[in-house]
């Protein structure tokens, strides 16, 4: 199995799509954590 990630880690596409992924995903949490702390659900759609 690692060497299965690996091997779709040797592309460029994968490699700037882990980071994108990883990148977005630390970003909604902040984001997140900002509107249930501030009770700003408005923004949310809900």
């Amino acid at each position: 199995m690692i060497e299965t990630i690996g091997q779709a880690l040797q592309f460029d596409f994968m490699r700037h799509a882990l980071l994108a992924g990883v990148l977005v995903s630390i970003a909604c949490g902040i984001i997140g954590t900002f509107v249930v702390v501030n009770r700003i659900v408005f923004i949310s759609g809900g």
